[in-house]
């Protein structure tokens, strides 16, 4: 499952990953942050959080083929919160793969609470935009 969430005061994106990964929940996140961005003039920092994924079923491959493609939107802060090991390692090949095409390298970390703090977000209050 995927949700997108917004923090109107701070101007943060928050994405949340649920259940088992796929490419296919990967596309819906981005489809959905796509038309949220596509109705703000303003870059704002996106969190992709996916510390309530139990299960990946995306390959190395998968990862560097998304990992080749052009960030969405040039200049956004993108922080990648991976719980586990082998979500960690995923995320940090994402990371390479997008600075070795240019774009922004994603930060990658291990929970959600160093991704608020990274941002600098105290007792933030998220507002669900896009659920499915």
């Amino acid at each position: 499952m995927v949700r997108l969430l917004f923090e109107p005061e701070r101007k943060v994106m928050l994405t949340e990953y649920s259940g088992t990964l796929t490419l296919a929940e990967l596309a819906q996140g981005d489809a959905q942050v796509a038309r949220f961005m596509a109705r703000r003039s303003e870059v704002v920092p996106g969190i992709l959080d996916f510390s309530r994924v139990d299960r990946i079923d995306i390959t190395s491959e998968q990862v560097s083929g998304r990992g080749q493609q052009p960030q969405m939107r040039r200049g956004q802060r993108r922080i990648v919160v991976a719980t586990t090991p082998e979500g960690y390692g995923l995320g940090r090949m994402f990371a390479a793969f997008q600075m070795a095409q240019g774009n922004a390298e994603p930060e990658i970390v291990r929970s959600l609470q160093e991704a608020f703090s990274l941002l600098d977000l105290q007792d933030p209050h998220f507002e669900v935009v896009d659920e499915a």
